[in-house]
């Protein structure tokens, strides 16, 4: 994992870069709404919604938060 930190002091973005796409990282207070949000969009299942959190998100330990 490759943590950087981008923004203006007020208002930061963590980014893991390690992989080839830059996925955000998604903070333990935003957790609930960010998860009810991406699920609500896609219209999908949790299996589906899972994938494309972890595609695109990084968190730790996130595939047990998903599942719960």
């Amino acid at each position: 994992m490759r943590i950087i930190q981008m923004g203006t002091g007020e208002e930061d973005l963590l980014l893991d870069r390690s992989t080839s796409r830059d996925r955000p990282v998604v903070l333990q207070n935003h957790l609930p709404n960010f998860f009810s949000t991406l699920h609500r969009l896609s219209h999908s299942d949790v299996q589906a919604t899972t994938e494309t959190i972890v595609k695109r998100f990084h968190r730790l330990s996130m595939d047990e938060e998903l599942r719960e």
